[in-house]
């Protein structure tokens, strides 16, 4: 089939919009590299040591975005040459799907190199990054030694040695950090006295990044560890129980915004903690505002008891109550009015991410007694009164009756999942 323009992609501000991502990893980050690294120190950075650990660490990153900028410059080609999934090609959807499992690669290790980059604005030191280091160099032959050991009968004797050297110079960098200054990276947070070191799950270090993280930051991030790892690592894994993307499109689209937004969000924090001097499109990005969220942060609704929702389904649901994380986040326990996914329960608990507004209350019943004194009024009669129980329990009922009378089939026909697929139990639901 003869490559096209994608009609999917006219929208010339969409188009600019990934043609900036790309040229901001490519650019941005050789920008920060050059004053990282001089080139003639080039040689010195083959290996880290206690006094390059740091800058070894950030130009790593910066290397990883480099090489996202070359993906995403072979997936803007796609966007712009490629065959219309209109026309329901299996080959063409296998081929956008197989771009979103090397997509969701890029978007779990920028998460990544990000929350590690915000865990280090308060260990901003040497010592920190070359202990951070020599823990992870000492993961690595401990895990050769037990490879030896479990598949050749024979731990080898230099490997076990590297380890004993490792975990004496981890212990000696310890007694100079000291025993309470920030061990983020150590499960406890306390000193491993060498070869006691079991790194923290990355969950924890997510968590931890999470919150110190600027409004823009946790934009990027995706909120949670779901939003943020485990969907990609479904993509990047076999996963036997993965389900089908109901829009590659839009799919592959949000995953070019986040690969972006995270670029940004890594630029942005290599400088701070190296206090390199912004120069060229970097002195563009460390201008935008990154303390206020987004209009469409999915965390925060702002909805109020009595408020009608949909939720997994759709099922017609009415706020009861509502409280929030310690990450800010809202929660909301819904009253399913008519029906529900399993019999025996009536209410539930769900987080701001999974709730659609359907209708809130207070217009419903503003609505309800305009209506009433215009009726009043073109009748030249006394206007009606109702007591708050009266408006409720009003409102509730018509909201219901809508529903069963074909609103509810409505719904349930066209709103589109993210995912398709029936799996088990948790995905039966008529």
């Amino acid at each position: 089939m003869k490559a096209t323009p994608s009609k999917n992609n006219d929208d010339s501000e969409e188009r600019l919009k990934r043609k900036v991502f790309q040229q901001i990893a490519l650019f941005g980050s050789a920008i920060l590299l050059e004053k990282l690294v001089p080139k003639e120190k080039i040689e010195d950075f083959h290996c880290f040591n206690r006094d390059n650990a740091k800058s070894f660490l950030l130009a790593r990153l910066l290397i990883e975005v480099q090489k996202l900028g070359m993906a995403l410059k072979r997936w803007n080609e796609f966007l712009d040459f490629n065959p219309e999934l209109s026309e329901n090609s299996v080959l063409a959807e296998q081929n956008l799907d197989s771009l979103i499992d090397e997509q969701s690669l890029w978007q779990r290790k920028l998460v990544e190199g990000l929350v590690l980059l915000i865990n280090f604005e308060k260990t901003n030191t040497h010592n920190h990054y070359h202990h951070f280091l020599l823990l992870h160099e000492l993961e690595e032959y401990k895990k050769m030694l037990k490879e030896q050991k479990e598949f050749f009968s024979h731990p080898n004797s230099l490997t076990q040695k590297t380890v004993e050297l490792l975990a004496e110079r981890i212990a000696h960098i310890e007694i100079e950090i000291g025993a309470n200054e920030g061990y983020w990276y150590i499960n406890g947070n306390k000193p491993t006295k060498g070869n006691r070191a079991k790194l923290t799950s990355f969950k924890e270090q997510l968590k931890n990044a999470l919150s110190v993280a600027t409004p823009r930051e946790r934009t990027s991030l995706c909120y949670t560890y779901k939003n943020s790892y485990s969907e990609t690592s479904s993509n990047i894994h076999f996963a036997p129980l993965r389900l089908d993307y109901m829009n590659l499109s839009a799919r592959f689209s949000f995953g070019i915004s986040q690969c972006g937004m995270l670029t940004i969000a890594i630029l942005r924090r290599v400088h701070e903690l190296s206090g390199i001097h912004p120069e060229g499109i970097n002195t563009q990005l460390m201008k935008l505002t990154f303390d206020k969220y987004s209009d469409n942060n999915p965390t925060i609704q702002k909805l109020e008891i009595g408020d009608f929702v949909f939720v997994d389904g759709p099922f017609l649901g009415e706020i009861l109550s509502l409280t929030k994380s310690d990450f800010g986040y809202e929660s909301y326990l819904v009253q399913y009015l008519i029906d529900s996914p399993i019999d025996d329960i009536d209410k539930a608990w769900f987080p701001s991410t999974e709730i659609q507004l359907f209708m809130r209350r207070k217009e419903h019943n503003d609505d309800l007694i305009a209506q009433l004194k215009k009726y009043a009024h073109e009748e030249g009669a006394e206007p009606l009164l109702f007591s708050d129980e009266e408006l409720e329990i009003a409102a509730k009922e018509a909201v219901m009756e809508m529903w069963k009378l074909g609103l509810g089939r409505y719904y349930k026909q066209n709103t589109v999942a993210k995912r398709n697929g029936y799996r088990g139990l948790g995905y039966q639901v008529d």
